[in-house]
């Protein structure tokens, strides 16, 4: 029941054109409670809107050559998030 209002309520504000919400990603987050105990799953778009902490884990992926050291920087796709800009090798934000 929680996270169904709670969804209720992005995809409101989303309607709505909050700022903070301009997409919604989809892709939903478990919410523990101090004692770890599961509460409700959240959008993740909703993560900063309601200050939870989260965390990402970024990869930067480097050779050696015979020219010294090289960078592999890859641009991101067109997404919804900075599309077409230079971004990690590997990231993404970690459920538990």
């Amino acid at each position: 029941m929680r996270t169904q209002l709670l969804q209720e309520t992005l995809l409101k504000e989303h309607e709505y054109g909050s700022v903070v919400l301009k997409r919604l990603s989809k892709e939903s987050f478990p919410l523990y409670d101090s004692n770890g105990q599961h509460v409700l799953d959240i959008d993740a778009s909703g993560l900063d809107l309601f200050v939870v902490a989260n965390f990402s884990v970024h990869i930067l992926v480097w050779v050696k050559t015979n020219d010294g050291i090289k960078c592999w920087v890859p641009r991101r796709a067109g997404q919804m998030s900075y599309p077409n800009m230079l971004d990690n090798t590997v990231g993404g934000s970690r459920r538990t």
